[in-house]
């Protein structure tokens, strides 16, 4: 029979053994309902906004050594939206995204590091067919669960991005060569 003092440590060792488990690498992908990918250029003077409908986002995360986590982001460039149906049109052609050529852009982290209260993936952006190595800073929102609907995780990202980098159309004139990617994501734990 144990004695009674052996009790509080087989306590004490199911518990640290039930939150290492919990703090190894996670599976996200993206809850596509509830998430966004925007970029905001300016035109002019003015920036105009518009989005991607269809993306797909896949975070490994181990949030006790971010170094162990991945990411890999999937925009099919088909899927733009903004205020203007001519644009959108116009976006998807040979001269800016080309689309039929290059349907997808794709960014693939090298490497994940804390940075000033958030995050860092580095890593190897592509968009037409050009492979150029870009820093997106994020932030990690946190983990919450659902109950039956599962767990559900949260991340922000903001990078600019140079169309000139790219090949996206003729740089100088009325539309700028930076373009602003913003990100919201929720995300479903596998």
């Amino acid at each position: 029979m144990m004695s009674k003092r052996f009790y509080p440590f087989l306590i004490w060792v199911a518990m640290m053994w039930s939150s290492s488990l919990s703090a190894q690498l996670s599976t996200w992908t993206t809850d596509l309902s509830h998430s966004t990918v925007l970029f905001s250029v300016r035109h002019v003077l003015t920036p105009f906004y518009g989005q991607f409908k269809e993306f797909d986002v896949t975070l490994n995360w181990d949030p006790s050594d971010a170094s162990k986590s991945s990411v890999i982001a999937k925009v099919k460039v088909a899927s733009v939206q903004t205020s203007s149906s001519e644009r959108d049109e116009w976006l998807v052609t040979a001269d800016m995204f080309d689309a039929g050529s290059h349907p997808e852009w794709t960014f693939e982290s090298t490497s994940i590091l804390a940075k000033d209260g958030g995050y860092v993936a580095k890593g190897t952006l592509k968009v037409r067919g050009v492979s150029k190595d870009i820093e997106v800073p994020f932030v990690f929102l946190g983990v919450m669960d659902m109950g039956k609907r599962g767990k559900k995780a949260g991340a922000t990202a903001e990078f600019t991005i140079l169309r000139s980098d790219f090949g996206l159309g003729k740089t100088g004139g009325s539309v700028a060569d930076e373009v602003k990617i913003i990100v919201s994501l929720e995300l479903n734990g596998k």
